[in-house]
């Protein structure tokens, strides 16, 4: 009979242990911060420029939509299809480098 009480409290024990170690992270570890909300930012909702960038944009020639611009600053060139990022000038660009497909 006490073979089986002792095999028993030992089973208990083993049974506390391994449940314990099981657990461990939720009982000795604290809870994360909840999880901050993630903002996209595609570009597509931008500040009104200042008055005086905005005179300066109106001064320079603005070329269709969806013709490829040569945007400017210093040694800095970028050619895109939108309107040139804020501190980038628009210049005018040299066709006959570049090879366009129609339709495109």
């Amino acid at each position: 009979m006490h073979l089986f009480r002792r095999l028993a409290w030992g089973l208990a024990i083993v049974f506390v242990l391994l449940s314990a170690w099981r657990w461990r992270e939720r009982w000795w570890t604290p809870p994360a911060p909840p999880a901050r909300a993630i903002v996209f930012d595609n570009g597509s909702v931008r500040q009104p420029p200042a008055p005086a960038e905005a005179a300066s944009v109106a001064a320079t020639p603005q070329a269709a939509p969806g013709v490829m611009r040569k945007c400017v600053r210093k040694a800095e060139v970028v050619y895109t299809d939108r309107p040139c990022p804020p501190g980038l000038q628009e210049r005018e660009i040299d066709k006959s480098r570049f090879n366009t497909v129609e339709g495109r």
